[in-house]
């Protein structure tokens, strides 16, 4: 994928659309009768090759995706206590991938889809945005991304905060040096734990799904994001400390669930960075005996190509689509997104 443009072979792998469709001639028959985008030509020797702009792929997708639209808005939390188990490279890719499948709910004029920032790391700001550009240290000093806490205290506009990304439907309200303080802003806040649902939501309408990526510490952030989810994701690590430390996670989010009320329409654990070991294939079975109903069968294994592609601000399916990476998000954000629409489904009967 050549200069961040993608041939029509590339835009098959991506969408899968071999899978699909009979035949990948489709993608170049919808090119000529209008329904995608139309491709740029680079001449190699006579031959005239199309390539698209990452920009063009949710208008493909579109099309052609894998992620079906959903009836409503979703709001997803992200979230272990413990780091290093692969929660923000999931969410950046889950994320991306709706963007990239032009996912949207059904009172949403068009497809948006929106990250959030709450772990002081950064590390989702990283994977999403480039690097700001300082030429001097009195400039780094004095130059800084706004965030939530601008937008919920010092009045700034949900336009002031959110920035794009290099696909058009893909936005995210960055982390700052800020959280801290919000954070324990919100520990004095009246309804504390419903401050996001009540004061931020209502600015979110137009998003067809958003997307939390949590610090592995249990804070007020959590708790906010928490209580505004509809489906909370929990990666877990293929390894001993994560195996060690998701009993005490899981009762304090039954804990939390139970004190506040509130209760989720899915809870997935997602196991991650499984190897070859012994011990690592042992804990992945563990994991699927001990949760039955809310882990999935569907890990992602430990691989270079997740840190490559996310180097790059890429998901592992504009990067590295037939690798046997890019098949485990596949499988794990299809299952995942699936019973998303399933509890959709199952909503609206109830009603």
């Amino acid at each position: 994928m050549e200069n961040d443009l993608y041939s029509s072979n590339d835009v098959q792998k991506i969408f899968r659309i071999g899978e699909k469709y009979k035949s990948p001639v489709s993608l170049l028959n919808a090119e000529e009768r209008g329904e995608i985008p139309k491709a740029s030509r680079q001449q190699r020797g006579k031959i005239a090759v199309r390539q698209w702009t990452p920009g063009q792929l949710p208008e493909i997708g579109r099309k052609f995706g894998f992620l079906k639209g959903c009836r409503e808005q979703h709001i997803i939390s992200c979230f272990l206590s413990k780091g290093g188990v692969l929660k923000s490279s999931l969410l950046f890719n889950f994320a991306r991938a709706l963007a990239l499948n032009s996912v949207k709910s059904e009172g949403a004029q068009q497809s948006k889809i929106l990250i959030i920032g709450l772990d002081l790391q950064g590390t989702i700001s990283d994977y999403t945005l480039p690097p700001l550009q300082f030429q001097s240290l009195e400039e780094a000093n004095t130059i800084e991304r706004m965030g939530l806490y601008e937008l919920l205290f010092e009045k700034a506009t949900i336009s002031e905060v959110m920035l794009p990304t290099d696909l058009p439907n893909l936005f995210i309200i960055p982390e700052n040096s800020a959280l801290n303080h919000l954070e324990k802003r919100l520990r004095f806040e009246t309804r504390k734990e419903y401050f996001f649902q009540d004061k931020l939501m209502p600015q979110l309408k137009d998003f067809s799904v958003i997307c939390f990526d949590n610090s592995p510490n249990w804070n007020a952030l959590i708790e906010n994001s928490l209580v505004c989810a509809d489906t909370v994701i929990s990666p877990i690590g293929c390894e001993l400390g994560s195996y060690q430390a998701l009993k005490n996670h899981t009762l304090n989010i039954e804990e939390f669930s139970e004190a506040v009320h509130v209760q989720w329409d899915n809870y997935f654990l997602i196991p991650t960075m499984l190897d070859k070991s012994k011990i690592s294939q042992q804990i992945y079975g563990s994991y699927l005996n001990q949760y039955p109903e809310n882990a999935l069968p569907t890990p992602i294994r430990r691989a270079s190509a997740g840190q490559e592609s996310l180097t790059l601000r890429k998901s592992i399916f504009e990067y590295a689509p037939t690798s046997a990476l890019a098949d485990d998000y596949y499988e794990a954000i299809k299952t995942i997104w699936d019973k998303i629409l399933e509890s959709e489904a199952t909503n609206v009967t109830q009603i």
